[in-house]
């Protein structure tokens, strides 16, 4: 089916879905409008009484075709691979990053899926993250360089260090002959 007409076939059946609440939401402060089935007795929303909210039930369900996509049309997938983005279309799903990547594979696959035009829903400007990413990763390995060459040792550091080791070696043998020629009996 045209992915435009199922997006219209979902817009048609999610506005006849009714908002479902939880019962006695309105008397009660400390309830959250998150839904939790009424199991009481005499529960009137549980035996489907008018006006005392709606029940969910199978009925509300949508249609396989329509099921788990957004509003353009699109199914989401997760992806943790590269391998995984190479098997998908990108003009029937779309991209959600998996949250445990580090960021050089991260930024491997969000090019990948740019390059292959997928839409990435967990970030609003893609192309602007791993421009500023790579920018900060560049300036992180230059440091990082810069580092290494400072604590690289000279010939002269090296010779200096020698100096001080022999110098400390002959103060040792100095101590301990004193020690032996000063020892009580």
């Amino acid at each position: 089916m045209n992915p435009s007409k199922l997006t219209e076939l979902r817009k048609q059946l999610k506005s006849r879905i009714p908002k479902f609440r939880r019962q006695n939401l309105g008397l009660k402060k400390r309830l959250k409008p998150v839904w939790r089935r009424p199991r009481g007795v005499q529960s009137k929303l549980r035996l489907k009484k008018k006006s005392r909210g709606y029940l969910v039930s199978i009925g509300y369900k949508l249609p396989e075709a329509v099921r788990g996509m957004i509003d353009e049309g699109l199914v989401p997938v997760r992806i943790a691979n590269l391998s995984k983005l190479e098997e998908l279309d990108n003009k029937s799903h779309c991209v959600l990053l998996d949250g445990r990547l580090g960021l050089k594979k991260k930024l491997l696959i969000m090019e990948a899926a740019l390059k292959k035009g997928f839409k990435i829903l967990n970030y609003k400007d893609p192309e602007g993250y791993v421009k500023q990413k790579r920018e900060e990763l560049e300036a992180k390995k230059k440091e990082t360089k810069e580092k290494k060459e400072k604590k690289k040792p000279t010939k002269k550091t090296i010779d200096e260090k020698l100096e001080k080791s022999i110098e400390d070696k002959k103060k040792l043998e100095k101590f301990e002959k004193d020690k032996v020629l000063t020892k009580r009996q």
